[in-house]
């Protein structure tokens, strides 16, 4: 046997050799942890309702198939810049129902609008949020006026907002 082929004789064992090793290594820090997962988009850090979401808000992570949330958000591009439906935890997968996307484009016969100090008549609730959903009940100049204070201290029964025929 000449020099050449038993060198490559040698290489081709040491080849074989760390094969194993090299395939297992492959294995467990490549394949591994990317079969069967999917990127998808969590809170880096929490996140208060009503805030912007920034790329320090955001990171993806990689996440089982089993382990995703429905209406989970996968493209960072599609969460940047929405405004939050509800505060969000750290490491919570963001998901459709956490950003106001749609629900803040008005819907025929809907609008989009600040409401006048002069239009609340009575006590506003303090909870009342940009985003939230309201109707409005018409409300004659003479008919406050008669009204007066005790709108404030009526309370709304079901039956009164069955006979007004007021959604809630």
């Amino acid at each position: 046997m000449s020099i050449g082929y038993r060198f490559l004789y040698y290489i081709l064992v040491i080849g074989l050799c760390l094969s194993g090793p090299a395939l297992l290594i492959g294995w467990k820090w490549v394949i591994e942890p990317n079969w069967g997962t999917v990127d998808v988009i969590k809170a880096a850090r929490s996140v208060e309702r009503g805030v912007r979401l920034s790329e320090a808000d955001l990171k993806m992570v990689k996440v089982k198939k089993d382990q995703l949330v429905e209406g989970a958000v996968v493209r960072l591009p599609s969460a940047l810049k929405q405004e939050t439906a509800r505060a969000i935890r750290p490491n919570e997968q963001i998901t459709d129902a956490m950003l106001n996307t749609g629900h803040l484009l008005p819907a025929p016969n809907e609008w989009n609008m600040p409401l006048p100090t002069e239009w609340v008549f009575g006590k506003p609730p303090g909870s009342l949020l940009r985003g939230d959903r309201i109707s409005l009940l018409p409300v004659q100049k003479e008919d406050a006026k008669r009204a007066g204070d005790q709108t404030a201290e009526q309370s709304l029964s079901r039956e009164k907002l069955l006979q007004l025929d007021v959604p809630f």
